[in-house]
Protein backbone atom coordinates (compact mmCIF):
# COMPACT_ATOMS: atom_id res chain seq x y z
CA UNK A 1 0.00 0.00 0.00
CA UNK A 2 0.79 3.41 -1.05
CA UNK A 3 1.62 5.43 2.35
CA UNK A 4 1.17 8.83 -0.08
CA UNK A 5 -2.51 9.72 -1.13
CA UNK A 6 -3.10 10.73 -4.70
CA UNK A 7 -6.19 13.22 -5.47
CA UNK A 8 -8.35 11.72 -8.58
CA UNK A 9 -9.87 14.32 -11.20
CA UNK A 10 -11.38 13.56 -14.69
CA UNK A 11 -10.93 15.48 -17.19
CA UNK A 12 -12.34 14.94 -20.66
CA UNK A 13 -9.80 14.96 -24.07
CA UNK A 14 -6.07 13.80 -23.50
CA UNK A 15 -4.98 16.31 -25.08
CA UNK A 16 -6.07 18.04 -22.11
CA UNK A 17 -4.81 15.84 -19.72
CA UNK A 18 -0.93 16.52 -21.26
CA UNK A 19 -1.50 20.19 -20.94
CA UNK A 20 -2.46 20.02 -17.25
CA UNK A 21 0.09 17.57 -17.14
CA UNK A 22 3.21 19.55 -18.90
CA UNK A 23 2.20 22.41 -16.62
CA UNK A 24 2.82 20.12 -13.62
CA UNK A 25 -1.47 20.70 -12.71
CA UNK A 26 -1.54 16.70 -12.07
CA UNK A 27 1.11 14.22 -11.17
CA UNK A 28 0.42 12.14 -13.93
CA UNK A 29 -2.52 11.03 -16.00
CA UNK A 30 -4.00 8.04 -17.51
CA UNK A 31 -4.83 7.85 -21.75
CA UNK A 32 -4.32 5.63 -24.57
CA UNK A 33 -1.10 3.99 -25.09
CA UNK A 34 -2.01 5.89 -28.63
CA UNK A 35 -2.68 8.81 -27.03
CA UNK A 36 1.03 8.26 -25.33
CA UNK A 37 3.34 8.21 -28.42
CA UNK A 38 1.94 11.32 -29.68
CA UNK A 39 1.69 13.01 -26.50
CA UNK A 40 5.72 11.96 -26.17
CA UNK A 41 6.01 13.81 -29.72
CA UNK A 42 4.03 16.84 -28.80
CA UNK A 43 4.95 17.70 -25.17
CA UNK A 44 8.94 17.19 -24.25
CA UNK A 45 8.02 16.99 -20.63
CA UNK A 46 5.79 13.73 -20.51
CA UNK A 47 7.16 10.88 -20.20
CA UNK A 48 5.49 7.33 -20.62
CA UNK A 49 6.28 5.06 -17.74
CA UNK A 50 3.75 2.26 -17.93
CA UNK A 51 0.96 0.49 -19.32
CA UNK A 52 -1.81 -1.88 -18.48
CA UNK A 53 -1.30 -4.34 -21.43
CA UNK A 54 -4.17 -6.53 -19.54
CA UNK A 55 -6.51 -3.87 -18.97
CA UNK A 56 -8.91 -2.03 -21.12
CA UNK A 57 -8.75 2.02 -21.22
CA UNK A 58 -12.11 1.98 -23.20
CA UNK A 59 -14.09 -0.02 -25.23
CA UNK A 60 -13.05 0.12 -29.08
CA UNK A 61 -14.23 2.99 -31.16
CA UNK A 62 -17.22 2.81 -33.44
CA UNK A 63 -18.01 4.88 -37.18
CA UNK A 64 -22.11 5.55 -36.18
CA UNK A 65 -24.48 7.10 -38.56
CA UNK A 66 -27.43 9.81 -38.15
CA UNK A 67 -29.56 7.30 -40.62
CA UNK A 68 -29.71 3.39 -41.07
CA UNK A 69 -28.80 3.88 -44.64
CA UNK A 70 -25.38 5.61 -43.90
CA UNK A 71 -22.61 2.52 -44.58
CA UNK A 72 -19.37 4.29 -45.36
CA UNK A 73 -18.48 7.74 -45.49
CA UNK A 74 -18.92 9.63 -49.04
CA UNK A 75 -18.21 13.22 -50.69
CA UNK A 76 -20.42 15.48 -49.00
CA UNK A 77 -20.81 14.00 -46.07
CA UNK A 78 -20.38 15.82 -42.67
CA UNK A 79 -18.33 14.52 -39.41
CA UNK A 80 -17.99 15.83 -35.97
CA UNK A 81 -14.60 15.54 -34.49
CA UNK A 82 -12.63 17.07 -31.62
CA UNK A 83 -9.35 17.89 -32.05
CA UNK A 84 -8.61 17.49 -28.64
CA UNK A 85 -9.72 14.13 -28.39
CA UNK A 86 -6.45 12.41 -29.93
CA UNK A 87 -7.72 8.76 -30.15
CA UNK A 88 -11.69 9.53 -32.12
CA UNK A 89 -9.80 12.72 -34.10
CA UNK A 90 -6.91 9.91 -35.25
CA UNK A 91 -9.68 7.24 -36.81
CA UNK A 92 -11.67 10.24 -38.30
CA UNK A 93 -8.85 11.22 -40.19
CA UNK A 94 -7.78 8.04 -41.15
CA UNK A 95 -11.31 7.66 -42.43
CA UNK A 96 -11.78 11.00 -43.99
CA UNK A 97 -8.38 10.49 -46.13
CA UNK A 98 -8.56 11.53 -49.60
CA UNK A 99 -12.32 12.35 -49.31
CA UNK A 100 -13.93 15.35 -50.19
CA UNK A 101 -15.94 15.86 -46.80
CA UNK A 102 -16.36 18.94 -43.98
CA UNK A 103 -15.21 18.00 -40.38
CA UNK A 104 -16.75 19.99 -37.90
CA UNK A 105 -14.40 20.68 -34.91
CA UNK A 106 -16.66 20.00 -31.71
CA UNK A 107 -15.91 18.99 -28.50
CA UNK A 108 -15.94 14.97 -27.96
CA UNK A 109 -18.87 15.62 -25.41
CA UNK A 110 -21.18 17.21 -28.16
CA UNK A 111 -20.60 14.72 -31.32
CA UNK A 112 -23.24 12.13 -29.98
CA UNK A 113 -25.84 15.37 -29.81
CA UNK A 114 -25.08 16.32 -33.16
CA UNK A 115 -25.45 12.72 -34.57
CA UNK A 116 -28.83 12.58 -32.75
CA UNK A 117 -30.00 15.64 -34.18
CA UNK A 118 -28.72 14.90 -37.65
CA UNK A 119 -26.44 17.94 -37.71
CA UNK A 120 -23.52 15.80 -38.87
CA UNK A 121 -23.47 12.08 -40.73
CA UNK A 122 -21.13 10.57 -39.19
CA UNK A 123 -18.95 10.54 -35.74
CA UNK A 124 -16.40 8.09 -34.33
CA UNK A 125 -17.31 6.91 -30.69
CA UNK A 126 -16.48 4.57 -28.03
CA UNK A 127 -19.39 1.27 -28.24
CA UNK A 128 -20.56 2.08 -25.03
CA UNK A 129 -21.71 5.81 -25.82
CA UNK A 130 -23.94 4.47 -28.80
CA UNK A 131 -27.71 3.91 -27.81
CA UNK A 132 -28.83 0.99 -29.68
CA UNK A 133 -30.90 2.60 -32.02
CA UNK A 134 -28.28 4.37 -34.16
CA UNK A 135 -26.38 2.57 -36.62
CA UNK A 136 -22.48 1.74 -35.79
CA UNK A 137 -19.92 0.74 -38.30
CA UNK A 138 -17.00 -1.54 -37.43
CA UNK A 139 -13.73 0.33 -38.09
CA UNK A 140 -10.37 -1.14 -38.96
CA UNK A 141 -8.54 2.08 -37.93
CA UNK A 142 -4.79 0.69 -37.57
CA UNK A 143 -4.10 2.41 -34.17
CA UNK A 144 -7.42 1.06 -32.67
CA UNK A 145 -6.40 -1.48 -30.55
CA UNK A 146 -3.43 0.96 -28.74
CA UNK A 147 -6.75 2.78 -28.29
CA UNK A 148 -7.90 0.79 -25.98
CA UNK A 149 -4.98 -0.33 -24.00
CA UNK A 150 -3.94 2.33 -20.87
CA UNK A 151 -0.95 4.33 -20.23
CA UNK A 152 0.20 6.07 -17.61
CA UNK A 153 2.08 9.22 -18.27
CA UNK A 154 4.17 11.71 -16.13
CA UNK A 155 6.08 14.94 -16.13
CA UNK A 156 9.58 14.23 -15.89
CA UNK A 157 10.54 17.35 -14.51
CA UNK A 158 8.74 15.56 -11.65
CA UNK A 159 11.49 13.22 -9.89
CA UNK A 160 10.13 12.12 -7.34
CA UNK A 161 6.31 10.48 -9.09
CA UNK A 162 8.16 8.50 -11.55
CA UNK A 163 9.95 6.29 -9.10
CA UNK A 164 6.46 5.94 -6.71
CA UNK A 165 4.42 4.49 -9.36
CA UNK A 166 6.97 2.00 -10.31
CA UNK A 167 7.11 1.10 -6.65
CA UNK A 168 3.63 0.72 -6.09
CA UNK A 169 1.90 0.49 -9.61
CA UNK A 170 1.02 -3.78 -9.61
CA UNK A 171 -0.62 -3.39 -13.08
CA UNK A 172 -1.75 -7.23 -12.51
CA UNK A 173 -3.56 -6.20 -9.59
CA UNK A 174 -5.13 -3.40 -11.34
CA UNK A 175 -6.29 -5.38 -14.79
CA UNK A 176 -7.78 -8.45 -12.05
CA UNK A 177 -9.97 -5.30 -9.87
CA UNK A 178 -10.92 -3.81 -13.51
CA UNK A 179 -12.42 -7.79 -14.76
CA UNK A 180 -14.08 -8.29 -11.82
CA UNK A 181 -16.01 -4.70 -12.17
CA UNK A 182 -16.48 -5.11 -15.98
CA UNK A 183 -17.88 -8.60 -15.08
CA UNK A 184 -19.94 -7.49 -12.34
CA UNK A 185 -18.02 -9.29 -9.37
CA UNK A 186 -17.10 -6.15 -7.93
CA UNK A 187 -18.50 -2.78 -7.48
CA UNK A 188 -16.28 0.07 -8.92
CA UNK A 189 -14.53 1.92 -6.18
CA UNK A 190 -14.00 5.65 -6.73
CA UNK A 191 -12.70 6.59 -3.26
Amino acid sequence: RCPTTFNFAFMHSSENRAKALSRSVYDFVVVSLHSARQLEKKYPEVMLVSTFEDSLYSPPFVLAASRPEHTAIQTGDRIAADPNSNDPYSITMELCAGKNVTILPVPYLATGTMLASGEVDFVVRRTNEIPDDIRQLPISATANTAMTIPALLVNRYNYGIDPILRKYLDCPLIAGVQRDVIDGKKDAEFY
